[in-house]
């Protein structure tokens, strides 16, 4: 039930105290609260529009950008900043082999896809040092090395192939054996990796590092230093901030001794 429809008694207080952000464990451990909530495990009103979550089976959030089939890990929320590292999910999913050599790899090609940002700019990429890798498959349809050229041996993806035989090959967008890897295989994507750490770290290990987005969606800080609890109202589709006596537009009613805190809240808000 919407918080926004019950009246000021016992059962909206109920509510109210119910209200709260959900720990996610899967691999990284994350509080997710608002702008973000968890489709089946909280209500609507509990964040933003565009910021529904999912769980994996592993239990890990997921994120799934508005126009895009791809689906991403969330490794950390930084709701100080409005930003989160997120990864292709299809870079952890892991399957087991047919082909007799056993062990488990990521069957990346029916799931990778280029990286779609809403036109809202409700998400964008950040940071300096963001670089582009581009992801390509079908090079060696024979099913070993002989069939790709040995310049390309060494930027196999570990434990990746599209089937059981092709290999994925992944190169920076400065790689000079790019030319030729376009030549000889298919790109199937470009994916946006940190910088850091270097070239020399395994690509996979890259891949699934991730990137680092931004959001823009209400800002929660004045509605929580005033006690309240951040949602939206999707009737009038505003932002609300829920509060022991009632929902309001903005903020809780400042109770004495919360003033200070309050105005402190306020100034650093504008500031920013």
């Amino acid at each position: 039930m919407y918080l926004h429809l019950l009246p000021s008694n016992q059962k909206y207080y109920n509510s109210f105290r119910s209200y709260s952000g959900f720990t996610v464990l899967g691999l990284f451990g994350q509080n997710i609260s608002f702008p973000f909530y968890i489709k089946d495990q909280q209500e609507p009103f509990c964040g933003f529009p565009g910021f529904e979550l999912s769980c994996n089976k592993a239990g890990n959030p997921i994120l799934r950008l508005p126009d895009s089939d791809n689906q991403y890990i969330i490794h950390h929320i930084f709701y100080n900043n409005q930003t989160l590292r997120v990864s292709n999910s299809a870079f952890w999913d892991t399957k087991s082999s047919t082909s007799g050599s056993g062990g488990n790899h990521c069957d990346v090609v029916s799931s990778l896809k280029n990286l779609s940002l809403p036109s809202d700019h409700q998400f964008e990429l950040v940071g300096d040092h963001t670089t582009q890798v581009s992801v390509l498959y079908n090079c060696n349809s024979g099913g070993d090395n002989r069939t790709l050229s040995d310049r390309l041996v060494s930027k196999k993806v570990d434990g990746c192939w599209n089937g059981d035989h092709d290999s994925i090959v992944a190169m920076d967008e400065d790689d000079p054996d790019l030319g030729l890897a376009k030549e000889e295989c298919t790109e199937l994507m470009v994916a946006p990796v940190e910088g850091y750490g270097g070239k020399s770290t395994a690509m996979i290990t890259r891949l699934r590092g991730g990137f680092v987005m931004k959001w823009t969606a209400s800002n929660c800080s004045v509605c929580a230093q005033s006690g309240g609890k951040c949602g939206f109202d999707n009737s009038t589709f505003n932002f609300q901030c829920f509060c022991p006596d009632r929902p309001h537009a903005w903020s809780c009613p400042v109770r004495p001794g919360m003033f200070i805190s309050f105005i402190f809240s306020l100034i650093n808000f504008f500031h920013d």
